[in-house]
């Protein structure tokens, strides 16, 4: 059941959509691009306390998962500064975040190479 409610609180493909995070293809793919790629964001203060602060952690957390979540506060606050303008972090609530995303109908034209999220109507076909 937890892990349900994860997914509740944390859509996946949303959580990555942010307009200036990249999508890496196969071919410009890396672990520290696919870590950094990632947004920390603050949740509400139950979800974030019950979830151990899991969204105002999450880059720390894909760079290093081994530091236990009541380490990561602090880990967090010391690998800002380091990588500097290589962090991201969203202020804007998850619920609002994830509101934005869908309504600009975020996507990528491609697979390959670094692309950057794209706004408007998605076509299949």
């Amino acid at each position: 059941m937890h892990s349900r409610y994860l997914l509740l609180t944390r859509p996946c493909p949303r959580r990555r959509a942010a307009a200036a995070v990249p999508h890496f293809g196969a071919d410009e793919f890396s672990w520290l691009r696919g870590a950094l790629a990632t947004v920390d964001r603050p949740y509400p203060w139950p979800i974030d306390h019950l979830h151990h602060h899991i969204g105002s952690t999450h880059v720390l957390h894909h760079l290093n998962p081994r530091i236990p979540h009541y380490r990561a506060q602090a880990a967090t606050a010391a690998l800002v500064p380091v990588l500097g303008p290589h962090y991201r972090h969203d202020t804007r609530p998850i619920a609002r975040a994830a509101a934005q995303t869908v309504a600009a109908c975020l996507f990528v034209r491609g697979e390959r190479g670094v692309q950057l999220y794209q706004p408007g109507a998605f076509s299949v076909g």
